[in-house]
């Protein structure tokens, strides 16, 4: 039996024998030079470089015919030239001086204590016979010449800015338990505050203080004293004024200073003389002394009278 040949149709036979073009060969980008041949960038950068190299050439042209010429320059010119030159040394010199420079730093506390004291007398001056009147305690008017005129050989004042507050209490007990040894030098102690007599005298008697205590409530003396607290007020401090006899006046300042009221005790010790173990034999006497005086008075004879004897 005979095989029957396969018909194909002639749209697949056409197709078959059509034949496939080459696919094209792919192509390869060449990478772009870092430094770019004739282009716009590599131009501007040789005109800059030719500008810069133009440039200092022109700098430096000025500086060389001015030294060249400075020679032949008169005086006068060259005096002329030479004058920014040293104003601008003298600028830098200022300017590198100014860091290193120490500057001292004032002591805040005295600082303030110089601002709030009033201008009135300091050491070594003498005191005028027209000081403003006070009061002591009791109401009575003195003045500072009549205080110096019942003393020995001075006085020593010690000013407080309020009775009976802690740190004025210290400092008229202080005063107090050392008076014997001052009035034993020749000084004659007092207080000093702006308080009214009535005020004073109550702390006088709490205190059992053995001095007088002056009443200067308008703050005149204070101000003379140079111990008034602007605006108003006392300055803790200590004066100590000589008695003399001098040109029509009755004393000197020895000593005017703001002080604590232990340190205030010490300035008047120095400035009158006397040391600290004269100061406790004094108060040791003023102590023995009292004794005494309290135990005569709890001994003193009582006759006793009896009622039937009376009758």
């Amino acid at each position: 039996m005979s095989e029957v040949p396969l018909r194909r149709s002639g749209r697949n036979a056409a197709k078959k024998n059509v034949p496939v073009p080459p696919s094209p060969a792919p192509e390869y980008k060449k990478r772009a030079s870092a430094e770019p041949k004739n282009s716009t960038a590599k131009k501007i950068k040789t005109a800059t470089d030719s500008t810069a190299i133009a440039l200092k050439a022109a700098l430096t042209k000025p500086v060389e015919v001015a030294s060249s010429s400075r020679a032949a320059a008169s005086p006068e010119e060259v005096g002329n030239a030479e004058k920014p030159a040293k104003a601008t040394s003298k600028s830098i010199a200022k300017t590198t001086a100014k860091p290193m420079a120490v500057k001292s730093v004032a002591n805040p506390a005295k600082t303030k204590k110089a601002d709030e004291m009033s201008e009135g007398l300091k050491d070594g001056d003498l005191v005028p016979t027209d000081l403003p009147e006070i009061q002591t305690e009791d109401g009575s008017k003195t003045t500072i010449e009549s205080l110096l005129k019942s003393a020995q050989k001075g006085i020593i004042i010690f000013a407080y800015p309020k009775a009976s507050t802690p740190g004025c209490i210290a400092q008229a007990c202080l005063f107090r338990d050392s008076f014997t040894a001052f009035l034993d030098a020749g000084y004659t102690v007092y207080g000093l505050s702006g308080d009214s007599p009535a005020t004073n005298e109550k702390f006088k008697s709490k205190q059992n203080l053995t001095y007088t205590l002056l009443c200067d409530p308008s703050y005149e003396l204070h101000e003379k004293l140079a111990i008034k607290k602007k605006p108003k007020g006392t300055i803790r401090s200590v004066v100590i004024i000589e008695k003399i006899s001098e040109d029509g006046h009755t004393g000197k300042v020895l000593r005017i200073s703001p002080a604590s009221p232990q340190i205030s005790l010490q300035i008047a010790k120095e400035a009158v003389g006397i040391d600290h173990a004269s100061i406790i034999a004094a108060a040791a006497k003023a102590k023995e002394a009292e004794k005494k005086t309290s135990s005569n008075e709890t001994n003193f004879p009582i006759s006793i009278v009896s009622v039937d004897a009376v009758a």
